[in-house]
């Protein structure tokens, strides 16, 4: 019987090979927004796996307690009654804490993270969309690569984990000195700040 573990972990890379292959369509509309949703979902279920490996497979790590409850311990639930667990920023953040995650990855996730939210809870107005998901994706995917190998000693090369290059797909070039409006003026400043997260950590060295 596979563990609980393995079975998040088998899941998160189903679902980073399925948003990959999304993105990879180049005549697929959805394409950018499908892949923020899928690679943040599996970027959830690893972390998720990863934090039942540190607490012996106890899932009640991961859910969120109520608090005040009395006797006994009680959980926070959701509409269909099953336990709220905590959020890939908690686990992330708490994963960076305890030296198991670079802080460089956590930036990338919460820029991910902001594409994601975004796209399913209203729409992107900027043209530069897909670019964007260019810069933050490439950098999701290795992170997760390397994050199955060096957690979990699994090699992923059997999958082919690679973003179709822009040129490849007949992205129009950007004209300069176009103005920016102040939706994509705050994307502009919040990527700058997340390729940046992306590339280094804090004290210089090479994000993986």
């Amino acid at each position: 019987m596979k563990s609980r573990s393995k079975m998040l972990r088998e899941r998160a890379v189903a679902a980073m090979v399925a948003a990959i292959d999304v993105y990879n369509k180049a005549d697929f509309r959805y394409r950018a927004e499908s892949f923020a949703i899928l690679a943040l979902n599996a970027w959830e279920r690893l972390l998720k796996a990863k934090w039942l490996c540190l607490h012996n497979s106890r899932l009640s790590s991961l859910y969120i307690r109520e608090r005040g409850g009395g006797k006994g311990t009680r959980y926070k639930r959701r509409r269909s009654g099953n336990p709220l667990t905590h959020s890939l920023n908690y686990i992330a953040k708490k994963l960076v804490e305890e030296k198991e995650l670079h802080e460089a990855c956590q930036k990338n996730l919460e820029v991910l993270a902001e594409l994601r939210d975004t796209a399913v809870h209203f729409y992107h107005r900027t043209p530069q969309l897909v670019e964007l998901i260019q810069e933050v994706g490439t950098a999701t995917v290795k992170n997760f690569i390397s994050a199955v190998q060096d957690w979990f000693g699994e090699d992923l090369s059997r999958f082919n984990l690679y973003l179709m290059p822009l040129s490849f797909v007949g992205l129009p070039h950007t004209l300069e000195g176009v103005a920016l409006n102040k939706y994509e003026k705050r994307w502009r400043n919040t990527f700058s700040r997340g390729t940046k997260a992306m590339t280094t950590l804090p004290d210089g060295t090479p994000l993986r």
